[in-house]
Parts: C-alpha cells; sequence; structure tokens
C-alpha cells in the first residue's frame, strides 16, 4: 500500500511539473521582459509628441483603461482542481475507474497535446511582443497562429493538461473536479478578459468573437 502511494505521489508530482513548469518560467520572463521593454519605450518617447495616427476603436486611451482581474491565475485554478481530486483520493475515498496501461497512455497525450498547445500560443505572444500575464495591459489583439482557431489557447492547454492528468492518475475525483474549475475559470477569467478586450479593441474584437469560438 505504501507502495502504491508512494508511485502516485510520485506520478503526481512529476505530472504537475510538466503541467506548471512552463506557467511559471513564461510568466517570470515574459513580466520582466516586457516590463524592462515597457521603461524603455516610456524613456525613449518621453521628449516625442503623441502619434496622433495611432487610435483604439474605443473613444479611450488603452493606459485609462484598468487591465483586466481575474479572480485567480489560471494555472493556481487549474492546480487547485487537481489538488482537491488528489486529496479526495487519498484522505477519504478512492476513485479508480479503469483498469490496465492504455487508457494510462491517452492520458499522456492529452497531456502532450497541452503542453504544444501552449507552446504555440506562448510563441504567438512572443512574436507580438506580448505578455500573457492576465494582470497586464493588452496593446495588440492577437488573432495569428493558434488563435484563429481558439481564443483561448492558454486555457484550452490547460484543460487538455488537467484531463490528462486527472486520466494517467487514475483519478475520478480529478475528473468530476474539472467542471467547477471550468466555470470558474469561464466566468472569472475569460468573461472578465473578453470585457476588457471589447473596452480596449471593441467592434474589432467583436468580430474576432464572432469568428472563432471560445474553445475549439
Amino acid at each position: 500500500m505504501f507502495g502504491y502511494s508512494y508511485k502516485v505521489v510520485n506520478n503526481l508530482l512529476t505530472m504537475s511539473r510538466l503541467y506548471l513548469k512552463w506557467f511559471v518560467v513564461n510568466y517570470r520572463v515574459l513580466y520582466y521582459d516586457f516590463m524592462s521593454k515597457k521603461d524603455n519605450k516610456d524613456i525613449e518617447l518621453s521628449d516625442k509628441k503623441p502619434d496622433k495616427t495611432k487610435t483604439y476603436p474605443s473613444d479611450q486611451s488603452c493606459d485609462k483603461i484598468e487591465p483586466a482581474k481575474p479572480i485567480a491565475l489560471p494555472p493556481l485554478i487549474f492546480a487547485s482542481g487537481l489538488l482537491s481530486g488528489f486529496i479526495f483520493d487519498h484522505f477519504i475515498f478512492k476513485t479508480d475507474f479503469y483498469d490496465g496501461n492504455l487508457v494510462q497512455i491517452f492520458g499522456y497525450i492529452l497531456v502532450s497535446v497541452g503542453v504544444i498547445i501552449a507552446l504555440l500560443g506562448l510563441q504567438v505572444f512572443f512574436k507580438m511582443k506580448e505578455n500573457p500575464h492576465p494582470h497586464t495591459e493588452t496593446k495588440k489583439l492577437i488573432v495569428r497562429g493558434i488563435f484563429k482557431y481558439s481564443r483561448n489557447p492558454l486555457y484550452l492547454a490547460m484543460a487538455f493538461m488537467y484531463i490528462g492528468v486527472s486520466i494517467s492518475l487514475n483519478s475520478l475525483a480529478m475528473l468530476i473536479m474539472f467542471a467547477p474549475v471550468i466555470i470558474v475559470v469561464n466566468y472569472g477569467v475569460i468573461l472578465r478578459e473578453e470585457k476588457y478586450l471589447g473596452k480596449i479593441f471593441g467592434d474589432e474584437f467583436y468580430k474576432y468573437k464572432k469568428q472563432v469560438r471560445k474553445w475549439l
């Protein structure tokens, strides 16, 4: 029993590192890179006149609109669901729901798909010189790359990884917790971000919203 519990905990830690490592590293790198470039740009433009040719669809300047304030950082929301399922499994009631390695392999595949989607999304952010951190200002509406197929590819990636981790660890409790996690992400993160983007980009964003689905 101890050996099995140790294996499960070790698998959870391994999958969690895969699930959260790129968020932690890239959020930190992108944040400091973004702030550094912003400070340098402000210094360069301090003696210049404003460019009147650049306007936003909305009447308000981007600087006057507060960035979206999600209820919590999305990676933490997904991680809390996994943690809740893990606690239920190992301290309340075990919720195994399959036997065999094929289903577990399918879980690993879903995690891999999630990582690929996340990397594609981050690549677009890098090219557009935007910061994916939800607390930062948005200067450009991203509609290229993987954003042509999903308005929220990073959250889609987290969803794939969440389901993959749940399946690979054979935890029905984690899968059940996926429902409240998605509800919180939708109402506490995505809708707030889309409201902010609507204020910044106006009709340009609403046209994009009609053309591209929220998830897939």
